[in-house]
């Protein structure tokens, strides 16, 4: 699910760079490494803003991380508290290239939510916020997944097609 560059919402989002914050950034990052099984991630991340830390330290928010194959039509979210953090995945589920997405999130309901480092528009205003809402959103990371050199006939397929026997 590769999303634009910038969410534009009706409530501030940190973002990869500030766009509704003066100095607040959200980034992440993601390593693969292979073996002959799994393709394992390792998931770095920062937030640049001391408000929302709070919220995910205090369970109010987490981290959510989007994987999805377009080619498999392989699709995970993993939740976390706490970055970094280790993720594997069968390679028989990956092909070509996983997209990744990373979110902040509420898990509950966030009445009156403001920031000091808000932009000057959004100065003195509060927000409500309802659980699921994005606070923070980093820009899709596409990571390639080379298989050259394997038998593509060889791999299993995450959907299987049986022909059924004529019903005469």
């Amino acid at each position: 699910m590769k999303l634009k560059t910038e969410v534009f919402s009706s409530y501030p989002v940190v973002q990869g760079n500030p766009v509704d914050f003066k100095k607040s950034i959200f980034i992440v990052d993601i390593t693969p490494r292979f073996d002959e099984n799994h393709i394992s991630f390792k998931i770095e991340g920062l937030v640049k803003n001391e408000n929302i830390k709070n919220l995910i330290k205090r369970n109010v928010a987490s981290y959510y991380l989007h994987c999805e194959c377009p080619a498999t039509s392989y699709r995970k979210v993993f939740k976390f508290q706490t970055l970094p953090q280790d993720i594997t995945i069968p390679a028989f589920m990956i092909r070509n290239y996983l997209e990744f997405t990373a979110f902040v999130c509420l898990n509950e309901d966030l009445k009156g939510y403001a920031d000091t480092d808000f932009l000057d528009d959004f100065q003195g205003i509060t927000f409500n916020l309802e659980k699921g809402q994005i606070i923070c959103k980093n820009n899709t990371i596409t990571v390639n997944i080379d298989k050259s050199g394997e038998d593509v006939q060889s791999w299993p397929s995450v959907i299987k097609i049986d022909h059924l026997p004529d019903a005469n």
